[in-house]
């Protein structure tokens, strides 16, 4: 009778509740400022059976992936291709990610996507009060982090009002070096007294 990690290696389906979840198929984000979702590393618990992306959740299936042994692990990780995090027991609809202020957790996907929804609705939200308030540099960064937590719709309004913010510092500009030359066509003369 052939063993589970036989069969595992021949199927490209594989039960998710047979893994831990060991790391992650990256290096952790640098200056990372809004909450990321991770590309798991999956390890057959107790054995040097690891699946790295690119592969599909399926509820309580993993589907495809690339199979590796330790070694190729361990150089992914030298590579700066993979980032090792604590043991986690992988569990269907489960979500590895990063929040805002930069903790690793493992949790169920509607609690991530409630995370995600909140800070991009914080972070849209003072996007446009800086875009009310001219701060045109500022509503771009706050606008770029809500397009980095990729929440839709969103996600089309923070490029809306990039655009515009965008537009508006174009106009300044404008405006700006209209003013130099017509200051530089007065011809600045003493008063008398």
């Amino acid at each position: 009778m052939a063993s589970l990690m036989e069969k595992l290696a021949k199927t490209d389906r594989r039960p998710i509740r047979h893994f831990n979840v060991e790391g992650f198929a990256d290096k952790l984000p640098e200056n990372q400022d809004c909450p990321v979702r991770l590309p798991p590393i999956f390890r057959l618990r107790n054995r040097d059976f690891i699946i790295v992306p690119p592969f599909r959740l399926r509820g309580e299936v993993i589907v495809g992936g690339q199979i590796i042994t330790e070694d190729e692990l361990r150089e992914f990780v030298e590579d700066g291709r993979a980032t090792e995090t604590p043991s986690y027991r992988a569990k269907p609809n489960f979500v590895l990610w990063i929040d805002e202020s930069g903790t690793l957790g493992y949790n169920p996907s509607d609690v991530v996507k409630q995370a995600f929804l909140s800070f991009t609705k914080k972070n849209y939200g003072a996007a446009k009060s800086a875009f009310e308030e001219h701060q045109y540099h500022n509503c771009i960064e706050l606008a770029e982090g809500v397009l980095g937590a990729e929440v839709r719709p969103y996600h089309s309004y923070a490029l809306r009002l990039m655009s515009k913010a965008y537009l508006e510092l174009s106009r300044n500009c404008g405006r700006l070096l209209a003013a130099g030359k017509s200051m530089k066509a007065i011809k600045w003369q003493p008063v008398k007294v």
